[in-house]
């Protein structure tokens, strides 16, 4: 069992993450909620483990910064997956072969 406030509060704070670098609570077909309306329905325990999903898989948790929190599931195990906002490689160089990770499969 799991409790989705905590649960979702814990994933925030692992991220540096607080209720005031939210600014968008809901799915992106539309439905929206408040962080103190969220806590409020979200207060509560369902079976994060096998077998089917209980929370709504399209919600999501938009930060100031461009990151976001998606729902995650298989088979219906449940969790939040952290989307952090793309930060440019302070070293780069070129890529010959898209194709090619720069590992050798063989080693």
């Amino acid at each position: 069992m799991a409790n989705l406030l905590m649960q979702t509060v814990r994933e925030m704070e692992s991220e540096g993450y607080r209720p005031d670098d939210i600014i968008f609570i809901g799915t992106m077909e539309g439905l929206e909620c408040t962080w103190e309306q969220f806590t409020l329905t979200a207060n509560k325990d369902y079976d994060d483990g096998y077998g089917w999903a209980e929370v709504n898989r399209n919600l999501i948790i938009a930060f100031k910064d461009g990151a976001i929190m998606k729902r995650g599931e298989y088979d219906g195990a449940e969790w939040w997956d952290m989307h952090l906002p793309f930060k440019r490689p302070e070293v780069t160089g070129p890529m010959d072969d898209p194709f090619d990770d720069g590992y050798d499969a063989w080693d």
